[in-house]
């Protein structure tokens, strides 16, 4: 049997027991899918990532004329479900929302902590190279929703998967849940190599890695300290890897790691990086510096000034601001201005129209920036129309 037949073999079979407890199960009624397009896999893949399950939310049919079931969601609909009932080649074509991936931030954690495997760092926009999907395909917001039923009986349909598949590695994204459930059902003795971070365990000759799920939050030293682990590791897989050996090799990182961890605000180096790498991702907005003597302020829409600072915070004032903000002070627009920026989080003070930290936008220079520039696209767009009969 080819791979692409075991792999419609395996969603008809994997189908049918989830829409099965779905339908019979109480607790079971969630919306079910896979995430990469099983369908375009043509060969063994270089990674398999595994997560517990999809982290979204919602029921695989409607309750009380409620129509919010999956099966009755038109965007579903159009990537495959028909008569009210997924079907083996809808769910091998994987996650309807895939393509909104690079918003999310567990991928985008992945993808820096994959970026020290310096031979690989394209790996993730090649989907011939790798697979992504869950122990367990129901959704639900947090794990811990999941129903006791689903532990019981889902795990080995993907346990089934993944022996097609035979990828040459593994890594859980979440160590304490996906790692060990994987254990637990495939004989893995697991060996904790660094505490709390790295977890490893060989199975069927195919080493399987764990490491913290990346939708929570880390510290660049933390993503430093795993992604130089897991790139060693990558590339010496024919080793035998001990807790001593790997942290012999990483006490660097480590001490690093665990000097971040007791503080967990962005650090000061941090944002210096930040204030300094931001300013050419502005100039693509067409937002530029206006003062020499100031690189670190830019002209918005409106005649606003907005500041990145080396301290650690975005602000917003008038270019024009001269005196303290009080109620009873004219500059224009204040309070709407204000208004606008408190539904972006931003506090407002005497000094300025709002003021936000660093850390609101994550824990590395990326996230950062990224959040940033985002953040003030958006902000430009609803500035222009608020203040538009002033410019």
């Amino acid at each position: 049997m080819s791979l692409k037949d075991g792999l419609k073999a395996w969603a008809a079979r994997t189908v049918g027991l989830y829409h099965n407890l779905a339908m019979t199960e109480k607790d079971c009624n969630l919306a079910f899918y896979t995430q990469t397009n099983l369908t375009e896999v043509e060969k063994y893949p270089e990674l398999l990532v595994l997560a517990i399950n999809p982290g979204s939310g919602g029921p695989y049919f409607s309750e009380s004329g409620k129509n919010n079931g999956q099966v009755d969601n038109k965007i579903w609909k159009e990537w495959g479900i028909r008569d009210g009932h997924m079907d083996g080649d809808t769910l091998l074509k994987g996650n309807a929302f895939w393509w909104e991936r690079e918003k999310w931030h567990l991928w985008k954690r992945l993808r820096i902590i994959l970026s020290h495997w310096k031979e690989h760092v394209s790996l993730l926009d090649d989907e011939h190279r790798f697979v992504f999907t869950n122990m367990i395909l129901f959704n639900t917001s947090k794990a811990k929703g999941l129903p006791k039923v689903a532990f019981e009986k889902c795990p080995q349909s993907t346990i089934e998967l993944i022996k097609l598949l035979q990828p040459r590695r593994i890594l859980c994204l979440g160590r304490k849940d996906c790692f060990q459930l994987l254990c637990k059902h495939t004989g893995v003795l697991p060996t904790e190599l660094i505490p709390s971070e790295l977890s490893y365990g060989r199975w069927n000759n195919i080493p399987v890695y764990g490491i913290p799920h990346t939708s929570k939050r880390y510290s660049y030293e933390e993503m430093n300290l795993i992604g130089k682990c897991l790139g060693y590791m990558f590339e010496h897989e024919g080793e035998m890897f001990t807790s001593d050996n790997i942290q012999k090799r990483f006490i660097t990182e480590i001490e690093q790691w665990k000097g971040r961890k007791s503080n967990s605000s962005l650090s000061a180096k941090l944002s210096v990086e930040v204030s300094k790498g931001i300013t050419s991702r502005l100039l693509e907005l067409g937002i530029e510096n206006y003062d020499t003597k100031h690189p670190e302020r830019f002209l918005l829409p409106g005649d606003l000034n907005l500041s990145v600072a080396k301290q650690g915070y975005v602000a917003i004032r008038h270019k024009s601001y001269s005196q303290q903000y009080t109620n009873e002070s004219t500059y224009y627009y204040q309070q709407e201005l204000i208004t606008l920026l408190e539904k972006y989080q931003y506090a407002p003070s005497r000094v300025w129209l709002g003021q936000k930290y660093f850390k609101k936008y994550g824990y590395t220079v990326q996230e950062v920036i990224d959040g940033i520039v985002g953040e003030v696209k958006e902000l430009c767009m609803e500035i222009s129309v608020l203040v538009r009969p002033l410019v």
